[in-house]
């Protein structure tokens, strides 16, 4: 899997987040609004259901390793390694505004989150179990951060697919 680099932070005067993509001297920024964080952490249960093995068939057993893998890829995250600022933006425009969130499988059998815009253009991030519970984790502090009053809670039971947005 090809390493990123993940920021984000919650800006007020744009009532936003602005996440941060890097990889290696790349970086791509995206702009994630209420509605669309709204959107995305369904879909982001759906994502950490497919992250385990599927030789648990059984609902509980799947939460619970579920659960596990998430710890532990918390656990293993940096957390503390400062963001790379020297990274050229892969997009001279200003960040990308993601309205719309598309679940893809890749060949290799894992699955790839891509926050596009209303034009199609997009970033595509394959996730496997550290970048999701780095991602989750970065997008649950933001939203506690914002204000917005929802709330971010783990929970790895299959979640209704989000409408609207996901394709």
């Amino acid at each position: 899997m090809t390493p990123l680099q993940f920021a984000a932070k919650y800006l007020p005067e744009d009532d936003r987040i602005l996440l941060r993509i890097g990889h290696a001297d790349k970086e791509v920024q995206v702009w994630l609004t209420r509605r669309l964080v709204k959107l995305l952490w369904p879909v982001l249960g759906q994502i950490a259901v497919k992250l385990v093995d599927k030789r648990a068939t059984a609902p509980a057993v799947r939460r619970e390793i579920s659960d596990l893998q998430r710890q532990v890829a918390l656990q293993q995250a940096d957390f503390s390694t400062p963001y790379k600022q020297e990274r050229e933006a892969i997009q001279d425009a200003p960040p990308l505004l993601a309205t719309h969130l598309v679940l893809k499988s890749l060949p290799d059998g894992t699955t790839a989150l891509r926050l596009q815009d209303t034009r199609g253009m997009g970033v595509d991030l394959p996730m496997d179990a550290a970048v999701h519970s780095g991602f989750c984790e970065l997008i649950r502090k933001c939203a506690a951060e914002s204000g917005w009053d929802i709330t971010l809670e783990y929970d790895s039971r299959p979640q209704p697919t989000a409408t609207g947005g996901l394709h």
